[in-house]
């Protein structure tokens, strides 16, 4: 076999050099497919969100944690949890999984009429003053029964895209981040163990998702208050294929993908912390 080794060797830097440029186009294009839908979609404002709710939660976080520790962990989470950055971070972890041919029945649909109806909905929630006009949405509420189709069609689709489960993992996330990193200004004889805290962030997920579930439902009125009952019917429709569940999974990956980052970029830069904090 070795005497074909000299005949070989031409062919197979021929075949590397022909077929190389058009393996780097397709990863390039593939890339490039994973920026435009990771924009088009607006994917981002869950990392977004992330960022913004572990900066948030950061200021008033609970627990046995002493003004000078409160404060050290605060700055470490504005350090690390820029909002742009996290998007940044997700956008990665999202490429990673992308799959072309989902993301063009995706794309297909966030272009067509009622997918660009509804998505426009969903990012003018993501920056809406939730404080200020959930109130306002409820109290209109009074008196007015929503038509049953319209409600079951909400149900189907949240469940479809898994709403609840994804809501209460980011927030069980956030409070993993925060838990974790903040081990770091205890003392050792102070700090939970590994088996506590997963047994609290268990309890605490379990514990939300029946409330999330329920939050949820008013939300979704809210969210696609604007929408027509068809093109609700349509987009659950749409969220119950192939494409779609691949889209909810890749956007899961990148949000775990993000918090597990965050998480060991706390944990190293508050790495023997406890020491200073205590003096």
């Amino acid at each position: 076999m070795t005497r074909f080794l000299p005949l070989l060797s031409p062919l197979l830097c021929w075949l590397v050099a022909a077929i190389a440029p058009a393996v780097v186009c397709r990863a390039e294009a593939e890339a490039e497919g994973a920026r435009a839908l990771y924009e088009l979609a607006d994917i981002g404002s869950s990392a977004r969100e992330l960022a913004r709710e572990l900066a948030t939660r950061a200021e008033t976080y609970p627990g046995t944690l002493s003004a000078a520790a409160r404060a050290r962990l605060r700055a470490a989470v504005r350090a690390v949890a820029n909002e742009q950055r996290a998007r940044d971070i997700a956008r990665e972890a999202f490429a990673a999984s992308y799959d072309a041919r989902a993301a063009r029945a995706v794309e297909a649909w966030y272009r067509s009429e009622p997918g660009e109806r509804i998505l426009a909905m969903e990012v003018k929630a993501a920056t809406t003053d939730w404080e200020r006009d959930m109130p306002r949405f409820v109290d209109s509420l009074n008196g007015i029964v929503t038509p049953l189709e319209r409600v079951k069609v909400l149900e189907r689709l949240q469940r479809a895209t898994a709403a609840a489960q994804d809501s209460v993992a980011m927030q069980v996330g956030i409070a993993r981040i925060l838990t974790t990193a903040s081990q770091a200004l205890l003392d050792p004889s102070q700090r939970a163990s590994e088996s506590e805290i997963e047994a609290s962030l268990a309890a605490m997920q379990e514990e939300s998702l029946h409330k999330m579930r329920m939050q949820l439902s008013i939300v979704f009125l809210f969210v696609y208050r604007d929408a027509t009952t068809d093109n609700l019917a349509r987009y659950a429709e749409f969220a119950e294929t192939g494409p779609a569940s691949w889209l909810f999974s890749a956007n899961r990956q990148a949000m775990q993908a993000l918090a597990e980052r965050l998480e060991a970029e706390l944990v190293t830069r508050l790495a023997g912390s406890h020491l200073e904090v205590a003096q």
